[in-house]
């Protein structure tokens, strides 16, 4: 999943793309490889490490359902907590490559 990873573009900014552990891989994973580009960002009115003028502040979770159902993926519960311990270790990992 990793290799997955890697071949993909990073969106916005420079950054290179996080390391996903292999417990993470199935449908969790490929649902969250799909939302790479779906991020909310802040502001932060100054150029920032990574290229650009903000930080990533968690997914948009209004596109996870429709997201999850091109990819014929049933939301329930466990994909949820999945999702969000993926998209938190993420953005540990953002914050860590900002400083």
């Amino acid at each position: 999943m990793a290799a997955e990873l890697a071949k993909r573009p990073v969106a916005i900014d420079t950054a290179p793309p996080i390391e996903i552990e292999e417990a993470d891989e199935g449908q969790a994973g490929a649902l969250f490889l799909a939302l790479d580009t779906q991020w909310n960002w802040a502001s932060t009115g100054m150029v920032q490490g990574n290229g650009g003028y903000g930080v990533r502040t968690g997914l948009k979770y209004e596109v996870i359902a429709p997201t999850a159902a091109a990819m014929a993926i049933a939301v329930d519960r466990q994909l949820l907590i999945d999702l969000r311990g993926m998209e938190a270790e993420a953005l540990r990992t953002f914050a860590e490559r900002a400083r």
